[in-house]
Protein backbone atom coordinates (compact mmCIF):
# COMPACT_ATOMS: atom_id res chain seq x y z
CA UNK A 1 0.00 0.00 0.00
CA UNK A 2 2.91 2.61 1.29
CA UNK A 3 4.58 1.86 -2.51
CA UNK A 4 1.19 2.76 -4.26
CA UNK A 5 1.22 5.98 -2.46
CA UNK A 6 4.11 6.69 -3.42
CA UNK A 7 4.04 5.98 -6.90
CA UNK A 8 0.46 8.00 -7.39
CA UNK A 9 1.73 11.14 -5.35
CA UNK A 10 4.69 10.96 -7.59
CA UNK A 11 2.42 11.36 -11.07
CA UNK A 12 0.06 13.76 -9.31
CA UNK A 13 3.38 15.80 -8.22
CA UNK A 14 4.44 15.14 -11.71
CA UNK A 15 1.65 16.56 -13.46
CA UNK A 16 1.45 20.03 -11.37
CA UNK A 17 5.03 20.13 -12.80
CA UNK A 18 3.73 20.25 -16.18
CA UNK A 19 1.06 22.29 -15.31
CA UNK A 20 3.11 24.81 -13.64
CA UNK A 21 4.97 25.52 -16.81
CA UNK A 22 2.51 28.24 -17.86
CA UNK A 23 1.17 31.54 -17.46
CA UNK A 24 2.68 34.58 -18.50
CA UNK A 25 0.46 36.87 -17.24
CA UNK A 26 1.21 38.87 -14.64
CA UNK A 27 -1.36 38.70 -12.44
CA UNK A 28 -0.96 36.84 -8.53
CA UNK A 29 -4.14 35.13 -9.23
CA UNK A 30 -4.17 31.23 -10.14
CA UNK A 31 -7.56 30.15 -11.72
CA UNK A 32 -9.05 26.99 -12.56
CA UNK A 33 -12.30 25.46 -15.12
CA UNK A 34 -14.49 23.28 -12.38
CA UNK A 35 -16.79 22.24 -15.38
CA UNK A 36 -13.56 20.39 -16.69
CA UNK A 37 -12.93 18.68 -13.10
CA UNK A 38 -14.77 15.27 -12.80
CA UNK A 39 -13.60 14.41 -9.54
CA UNK A 40 -14.40 16.78 -6.68
CA UNK A 41 -13.56 15.80 -3.15
CA UNK A 42 -15.76 18.52 -0.41
CA UNK A 43 -13.42 20.10 2.03
CA UNK A 44 -12.97 23.64 3.80
CA UNK A 45 -9.68 25.66 4.54
CA UNK A 46 -10.59 27.08 8.27
CA UNK A 47 -10.38 30.53 8.78
CA UNK A 48 -7.47 32.59 7.50
CA UNK A 49 -6.13 35.92 6.59
CA UNK A 50 -6.08 36.77 2.68
CA UNK A 51 -2.40 37.87 1.64
CA UNK A 52 -2.59 39.02 -1.99
CA UNK A 53 1.17 39.51 -3.09
CA UNK A 54 2.46 40.55 -6.52
CA UNK A 55 2.78 36.87 -7.37
CA UNK A 56 0.51 34.82 -5.49
CA UNK A 57 -2.54 34.88 -3.04
CA UNK A 58 -2.63 32.90 0.06
CA UNK A 59 -4.38 32.36 2.86
CA UNK A 60 -3.01 32.32 6.27
CA UNK A 61 -4.29 29.92 8.90
CA UNK A 62 -3.21 30.71 12.13
CA UNK A 63 -1.30 27.68 13.28
CA UNK A 64 -1.05 26.14 10.33
CA UNK A 65 2.61 25.24 9.25
CA UNK A 66 2.04 27.21 5.79
CA UNK A 67 0.54 28.92 4.21
CA UNK A 68 -2.09 27.85 1.35
CA UNK A 69 -1.99 28.77 -2.23
CA UNK A 70 -5.33 29.51 -3.17
CA UNK A 71 -6.22 28.97 -7.21
CA UNK A 72 -9.87 30.63 -7.87
CA UNK A 73 -12.10 29.37 -10.22
CA UNK A 74 -12.75 31.15 -13.45
CA UNK A 75 -14.02 33.67 -14.07
CA UNK A 76 -12.45 34.82 -10.84
CA UNK A 77 -10.49 38.42 -11.86
CA UNK A 78 -7.96 40.60 -9.92
CA UNK A 79 -8.14 44.45 -10.33
CA UNK A 80 -4.33 45.64 -10.36
CA UNK A 81 -5.53 48.98 -9.51
CA UNK A 82 -7.24 48.62 -6.58
CA UNK A 83 -5.53 44.97 -5.19
CA UNK A 84 -9.76 43.71 -5.44
CA UNK A 85 -10.78 40.13 -5.95
CA UNK A 86 -13.87 39.68 -7.84
CA UNK A 87 -14.76 36.30 -6.94
CA UNK A 88 -17.71 33.79 -8.55
CA UNK A 89 -18.69 31.12 -6.71
CA UNK A 90 -19.76 27.90 -8.28
CA UNK A 91 -23.68 29.26 -7.47
CA UNK A 92 -22.67 32.49 -9.80
CA UNK A 93 -22.52 35.22 -6.44
CA UNK A 94 -20.20 37.51 -6.34
CA UNK A 95 -18.10 38.57 -3.78
CA UNK A 96 -15.31 41.11 -3.19
CA UNK A 97 -12.37 40.47 -1.55
CA UNK A 98 -9.01 42.45 -0.46
CA UNK A 99 -6.11 41.82 1.08
CA UNK A 100 -6.26 41.24 4.84
CA UNK A 101 -9.90 40.07 4.77
CA UNK A 102 -10.85 37.07 7.01
CA UNK A 103 -11.97 34.11 5.02
CA UNK A 104 -12.95 30.67 4.79
CA UNK A 105 -12.33 28.34 1.28
CA UNK A 106 -14.38 25.97 0.52
CA UNK A 107 -13.58 23.72 -2.04
CA UNK A 108 -10.81 21.09 -2.32
CA UNK A 109 -7.56 20.19 -3.00
CA UNK A 110 -6.35 19.53 -6.29
CA UNK A 111 -6.20 16.09 -8.27
CA UNK A 112 -4.98 14.60 -10.68
CA UNK A 113 -7.35 15.68 -13.50
CA UNK A 114 -7.19 19.46 -11.87
CA UNK A 115 -7.40 21.79 -14.56
CA UNK A 116 -5.64 25.17 -14.69
CA UNK A 117 -6.71 27.67 -17.02
CA UNK A 118 -3.83 30.74 -15.31
CA UNK A 119 -1.37 27.99 -13.88
CA UNK A 120 0.38 29.29 -10.22
CA UNK A 121 3.26 31.79 -10.41
CA UNK A 122 6.60 29.41 -9.75
CA UNK A 123 7.44 31.63 -7.39
CA UNK A 124 4.58 30.74 -5.59
CA UNK A 125 6.73 27.28 -4.89
CA UNK A 126 2.86 25.43 -4.74
CA UNK A 127 3.31 21.84 -4.16
CA UNK A 128 0.27 19.22 -3.87
CA UNK A 129 0.34 20.28 -0.06
CA UNK A 130 -0.22 23.89 -0.38
CA UNK A 131 -2.47 24.13 -3.00
CA UNK A 132 -6.53 24.73 -2.71
CA UNK A 133 -8.77 24.59 -5.43
CA UNK A 134 -11.73 27.31 -4.01
CA UNK A 135 -15.43 26.94 -5.47
CA UNK A 136 -16.82 28.86 -2.17
CA UNK A 137 -16.05 31.72 0.13
CA UNK A 138 -17.58 32.71 3.66
CA UNK A 139 -16.19 35.79 5.21
CA UNK A 140 -14.95 36.09 8.82
CA UNK A 141 -15.60 32.41 9.15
Amino acid sequence: MNKFIKVFTLIIMSAFKVAFAGGDDASPLATWDLSKNTSFLAAATGAGTLKITDTCVWLEVEGATEATLLVWPEPTSLNAETGEITFVNYKGDTMILKDGDIITAGGASPTGNSTFVKAPNPACNANINNLFMVNDVLRGQ
